[in-house]
């Protein structure tokens, strides 16, 4: 993963990824769950925010060389169900992704053990293309300085590329 780089999808891409969320959404609706704890913008549906994670997943797993979940059930934060989105070298990693004007943030009742977090920004209609910003560290990320109200906002000078993220967790 290359800070700045853009990563495209292609159109087989889009449709698998499509089908995920669309399936992903239609579990959440039919259990009464449909993400409300999500502190993105109102004007973005669910569906388009399932969308948006899940391509920022399948483009991380896929130049980490690694399996996406492609699993439907709810999964949350509140009831430590939702561990992680990858599992990469002995650590486990959470794929967030956000629209372009945006930092990461996560709500503090939301903070999970989580070990890395992997930031994509997307600034397509049809999340076609997701520039990658950086990793943090469940230390970095949930440093009480980060904390501004009710969420940790992460902004993308501190993000630290795969090589430091390497160095910081001493990877070989």
């Amino acid at each position: 993963m290359i800070i700045n780089k853009t990563y495209h999808l292609a159109d087989y891409e889009l449709d698998l990824i499509s089908f995920v969320a669309n399936q992903r959404q239609k579990n959440k609706i039919k259990t009464g769950y449909d993400g409300l704890k999500t502190l993105a913008p109102g004007h973005k549906s669910r569906l388009e925010l399932n969308k948006m994670g899940f391509g920022a997943e399948y483009i991380f797993c896929k130049e980490m060389n690694l399996m996406p979940d492609f699993t439907i059930h709810n999964k949350r934060k509140s009831n430590n169900s939702d561990d992680f989105d990858a599992f990469w070298n002995g650590f486990s990693i959470d794929v967030k992704a956000s629209g372009t004007k945006y930092p990461l943030r996560i709500r503090k009742d939301l903070k999970s053990n989580c070990q890395i977090f992997a930031y994509f920004k997307t600034f397509s209609k049809e999340f076609r293309s997701y520039k990658f910003i950086g990793f943090a560290t469940n230390q970095m990320l949930f440093d009480s300085k980060n904390l501004k109200g009710d969420s940790y906002h992460f902004n993308n000078h501190q993000f630290i590329s795969l090589k430091e993220l390497k160095y910081k967790l001493n990877i070989i």
